[in-house]
């Protein structure tokens, strides 16, 4: 299985067996790669219609 597509995975999201007090995620990377992924159409923001 390929984790090409998966954000959360480059994103260095939290696991299960991480311990909760130890993780905090990198808010500059989370930035960059929502803009990233707006900016490629791999995210769109939806209207309020």
């Amino acid at each position: 299985e390929t984790l090409r597509g998966n954000l959360l995975f480059y994103l260095r999201g939290r696991v299960k067996t991480d311990p909760v007090k130890e993780w905090t995620p990198n808010i500059e990377a989370v930035k960059a790669t929502i803009r990233y992924a707006i900016a490629i159409k791999r995210l769109e923001i939806a209207s309020g219609t």
